[in-house]
């Protein structure tokens, strides 16, 4: 039974992992190929990723919510068809896009023995480019890009989606190359740590009874946390400002609502910040991939932190938050915190801005953390009263701390300082 592998696919430069969402296949379902297989998000985007090759799925090889190096092993799919005469044959014989290549990985980072790894990711990857030579037309442009990168003596190496060479089919070849090289020092790199690490394990044990640990599992949302704190760590700039806002006119609509069961100051704070947003575009668009430009999106879907059990977070999010009359939004952010209690996490790659509440904790000060896909948190402390010089003596006036922490790529100081400004005018003369 002729079995291929599928691996996390490498959809953007830089990219060196991937959380894995969901899975839209079960083992024995039969997949067509370019058919999407399964779920997965990246710093850039939530995408489904369609199979290479039809086939039946063999089975998973990964649990669902897993923090994934690219090119790692995730299933196995069998290719094998019945032919006309009976017996089995190889999948491709019978596709009708058995001329079309299909993309290659790059070898698992999930592996054994480093060093053995390693050799084994080169020697195999560069087996499987010389097994799939090409005959396909070279465009002139093509040409030169090939030239340009000293490529011309591999060129029948390099495989094709189509007839002709792309400059893309160029740049995948180039990629998995160099993907073998970093797959290699990372080996390399990982063997050293791990016999470092168990060294100064047995010298830190020796001779001391309470070494034992407990290994406990990771919930579902705090490794999708993790995921997305690294993602923004390894990428943001962070920058941090602190405003003192007023609190009377959003306590006395507080006051005025709470009989009835209206709207929480928070969720009031939460609408000034929507409208704020839809203001300042930096605060509702992110980086491109390249570095080069912003994705401005043209509506608001404002983040928030909720928290449950055990110290769990999870995004609801309320949609095109900007455009929603007064009354449509409160209604929407009671809806989205009620399905983020049941623990779904609804942020995406539209997902600019966070808004979380410290205050509801007792915290009146914090600097929060920006968490990817978001490009900017802001914390609310606690009601406190503070001092306000009065004539010859002191008067005393509600007031809130405000920590916007925003990525210096996105927004500059000034800009920053206008949206938290935008902001605290529109909390210190709150109108329901």
């Amino acid at each position: 039974m002729p079995t291929v592998s599928i691996r996390i696919p490498q959809l953007g430069e830089g990219l060196r992992e991937a959380y894995l969402v969901d899975f839209l296949k079960s083992p024995g379902d039969s997949v067509a190929r370019d058919e999407p297989l399964f779920t997965m998000e990246t710093d850039k985007a939530v995408s489904d990723v369609e199979c290479p090759h039809a086939g039946t799925l063999v089975k998973w090889l990964v649990d669902v919510d897993s923090v994934l190096e690219i090119g790692t092993e995730i299933a196995l799919v069998d290719t094998t068809c019945t032919s006309h005469a009976g017996g089995e044959v190889p999948r491709p014989h019978c596709d009708a896009k058995a001329d079309d290549l299909a993309p290659i990985s790059i070898a698992s980072g999930q592996m054994g023995s480093a060093g053995v790894e390693a050799a084994a990711i080169q020697s195999t990857t560069r087996a499987t480019m010389a097994l799939q030579k090409t005959s396909a037309l070279i465009p002139p442009k093509t040409r030169h890009y090939l030239k340009e990168h000293n490529l011309m003596d591999v060129v029948d190496r390099i495989p094709t989606s189509g007839r002709k060479m792309a400059i893309a089919d160029v740049e995948r070849f180039i990629s998995i190359d160099d993907g073998m090289n970093q797959q290699t020092d990372r080996y390399d790199q990982q063997s050293r740590v791990e016999i470092a690490s168990k060294q100064n394990s047995l010298a830190s044990c020796e001779g001391v009874d309470d070494c034992e640990f407990e290994l406990v599992p990771l919930p579902k949302s705090q490794i999708r946390l993790n995921y997305r704190l690294t993602q923004a760590a390894a990428t943001c700039v962070p920058v941090t400002l602190v405003s003192q806002w007023n609190w009377g006119r959003i306590e006395a609509a507080r006051n005025y609502t709470r009989d009835n069961g209206g709207p929480s100051a928070f969720a009031m704070v939460c609408w000034s910040v929507a409208k704020a947003a839809g203001i300042h575009q930096r605060f509702r668009c992110s980086l491109s991939p390249d570095g080069k430009s912003w994705r401005v999106y043209n509506s608001v879907n404002l983040g928030i932190a909720v928290s449950l059990e055990d110290d769990q977070l999870v995004t609801a999010v309320v949609r095109n938050a900007d455009k929603l009359t007064q009354r449509e939004f409160f209604e929407a952010y009671i809806d989205a915190i009620q399905v983020a209690r049941t623990g779904v996490d609804q942020a995406d790659e539209s997902t600019t801005l966070m808004v979380s509440n410290i205050g509801n904790i007792g915290m009146t000060i914090g600097i929060p953390a920006i968490v990817a896909p978001a490009v900017a948190t802001l914390a609310l402390g606690e009601p406190v009263d503070k001092p306000v010089p009065d004539g010859d003596s002191f008067r005393f006036e509600r007031s809130v701390t405000a920590t916007l922490s925003f990525d210096h790529r996105i927004a500059n100081g000034i800009g920053a300082a206008a949206f938290l400004n935008e902001i605290k005018t529109s909390v210190e003369s709150f109108e329901l």
